[in-house]
């Protein structure tokens, strides 16, 4: 099967952050400092209890000011969910371009690696949840992030492993994405820094998913997908 070339977000996709949002200069900070007090509420009272007021009274800013740039509650999650989405997309793109894989189990658990360091370092990251639906802000479509992130990752696959973006590889690939955000997100339910069982079992099932679909180690077999870069293996992180 041939690759789908109407998949052409690039690695580093950018998002609107609300219906005003400024480009560049004072304004595109004065975005980021609100966010990052969002993030901060959103971690000490939770996604049911944030109000833009509290965001307002965080930032010391007038809440005209604040709905100037997101004219209510769920444009300002929005924006930071899609801020949270796009650095989640940054990080595993810089940290594939020097991490020795050559399968593509390795590179998605690398991946897993930068999913959950996000979620015990990064400030408001919680709010991306893959399969969780119940209290997260709702979209414009159903479950709209499940499907972009599989499909982006099959893209940065795509151009690692120099491998075709077909139906199968974009299935796999959200498996993976369901799996590792179930587990993850309970993890971190259980206890702050992430309960280290679900976050090994994620990973565990994650790689023998995508070695049943594409063969593991250098040639063995036709399904066998192996990097050009490197021959070198990765170690299964603890946690």
């Amino acid at each position: 099967m041939t690759g789908d070339r109407s998949i052409r977000s690039p690695s580093r996709r950018h998002y609107d952050l609300g219906r005003t949002r400024p480009l560049q200069g004072r304004g595109a900070s004065r975005i980021d400092a609100l966010l990052d007090v969002t993030s901060q509420v959103l971690d000490e009272v939770g996604f049911d209890r944030l109000t833009t007021s509290m965001v307002a009274e965080g930032a010391g800013v007038a809440i005209g000011t604040l709905y100037r740039y997101f004219p209510d509650r769920i444009v300002l999650l929005k924006a930071l969910h899609d801020r949270e989405i796009r650095r989640l997309q940054d990080r595993i793109v810089d940290q594939l371009a020097s991490a020795p894989v050559s399968e593509i189990w390795q590179a998605v658990d690398v991946a897993v690696t930068v999913f959950v360091d996000m979620f015990r370092n990064e400030p408001g990251f919680r709010i991306v949840r893959f399969v969780d639906v119940k209290r997260e802000p709702p979209m414009e479509r159903d479950d709209p992030q499940v499907g972009y992130i599989a499909r982006w990752l099959a893209e940065v696959l795509s151009k690692t492993f120099q491998i075709a973006i077909d139906a199968e590889l974009i299935f796999n690939l959200e498996v993976v994405v369901q799996t590792t955000g179930a587990l993850v997100h309970h993890a971190f339910v259980l206890t702050p820094g992430g309960d280290p069982r679900f976050i090994r079992k994620a990973r565990a099932i994650n790689r023998l998913h995508l070695e049943e679909a594409y063969g593991s180690g250098s040639g063995s077999g036709s399904g066998s997908i192996c990097a050009r870069r490197n021959g070198s293996t990765t170690r299964l992180p603890d946690q």
